[in-house]
């Protein structure tokens, strides 16, 4: 494909690490959120001509894949980390062991209404980055930081999605390589944080007046996503999670991700070991999947007080699809977001692209008590279940 040099990487490509509006030094790059993509688009009027934004881009070239080399499926030994986490709470307990052995830990957290990155040098601090975002993250501003702190000799870990993984790397440029740690997480894809704005527009919420927010419960996909407004928790069994575990919500690149693969570019990999044949309450707990691609990987490990045992290889490479490939959107995505530009609200777009789900949803939350007593009395209410199920 020949490339549009309007935009650092291809058209509707951007992935949004945020790597070249970092290194541009005359600040002539700009990313244009388009809702259902990201474009990093060059001003010529500024532009050097250098080439460094297209040359580093990880959309343009990809960073060294390795093969997993150990596979495991644990969890943390502090049952308070584990409880606290969306699995098994190994990012958690790795970065703990990582900070309390000198080093420091730069990833994702919720601030003022943005998703941002931090460095963390603070055990008691690292509880903030807990739990699953749902939402495409900013790294904006953290690879100077990262390299300064790598040269002066720090020890950093950062934990991110793969193609931030990739960013950082291609920054750092093998530099001082040795005290840079990486973990990847297995990413379905990220929907446009104005995404999300709109979702919250549509339940009177704004994301500058939330406190926190945790887009799921452990072990439950698909059901709601909690949010602290004013010190008061809502739980809202809400249709933000439907439209991202279906697919339908994520920005185009997503869906073409080269980092979606067994391969991988961290030296320690992480999700949720869907499928694990362990006992319902060790799921109920929460169980991490780990790969471990290198002797940092393995030093990570060492560190880190956690259970680890073995996993059934291929049963955890068919519970991620995305070790395999990309997610693939489906025909409903495409109706989501025409409705989206049309100007309708998310939830009339979601109504109009998903009708049967939309009015289930309805139905269960205008009659809880019924819910209860479907999941209470199980098949002794089969009227109630057949009203509920097929209505």
């Amino acid at each position: 494909m020949e490339r549009d040099f309007n935009f650092v990487c291809n058209k509707d490509m951007c992935a949004g690490c945020m790597l070249c509006v970092d290194i541009c030094p005359v600040q002539a790059i700009s990313v244009m959120d388009g809702i259902d993509s990201y474009n990093t688009v060059i001003n010529h009027d500024l532009c050097l001509n250098c080439g460094r934004c297209h040359k580093l881009c990880p959309q343009n070239s990809l960073v060294n894949f390795k093969e997993p080399v150990e596979w495991y499926q644990g969890w943390s030994l502090d049952p308070s980390v584990r409880a606290n986490s969306a699995s098994g709470g190994m990012a958690a307990e790795i970065s703990s062991k990582f900070i309390q052995n000198g080093g420091e830990v730069c990833t994702c957290v919720f601030d003022n209404g943005n998703f941002v990155f931090n460095f963390f040098d603070k055990v008691e601090d690292i509880s903030s980055a807990a739990g699953s975002k749902y939402v495409k993250s900013n790294p904006h501003g953290i690879y100077n930081v990262l390299q300064d702190k790598l040269a002066n000799g720090k020890k950093v870990l950062m934990i991110g999605l793969p193609c931030q993984i990739a960013a950082a790397k291609k920054y750092i440029n093998g530099s001082n390589e040795q005290n840079f740690y990486t973990i990847d997480l297995v990413c379905h894809g990220t929907p446009s944080p104005e995404l999300l704005r709109l979702y919250l527009k549509g339940k009177n919420m704004a994301l500058e007046d939330i406190n926190n927010i945790q887009f799921r419960e452990k072990n439950i996909v698909n059901e709601h996503m909690s949010v602290e407004k004013n010190i008061v928790n809502e739980k809202i069994k809400d249709l933000y999670m439907r439209a991202y575990d279906y697919g339908m919500s994520y920005t185009h690149n997503c869906y073409f991700c080269s980092y979606a693969r067994l391969e991988r570019i961290s030296d320690i990999t992480l999700g949720d070991s869907w499928g694990s044949e362990l006992s319902q309450s060790e799921k109920e707990k929460g169980i991490s999947l780990v790969l471990c691609q290198t002797t940092k990987g393995r030093e990570l490990l060492n560190i880190s007080n956690a259970e680890l045992l073995p996993v059934d290889v291929n049963r955890a490479i068919n519970s991620n699809l995305n070790l395999n490939k990309p997610s693939v959107m489906p025909p409903s995505g495409y109706k989501f977001f025409s409705e989206i530009k049309r100007g309708k609200s998310f939830q009339v777009a979601m109504l109009k692209s998903d009708p049967i789900w939309v009015i289930k949803h309805r139905i269960k939350n205008l009659f809880p008590c019924l819910i209860r007593i479907k999941k209470k009395c199980g098949g002794g209410v089969s009227t109630i279940q057949f009203g509920i199920k097929y209505l």
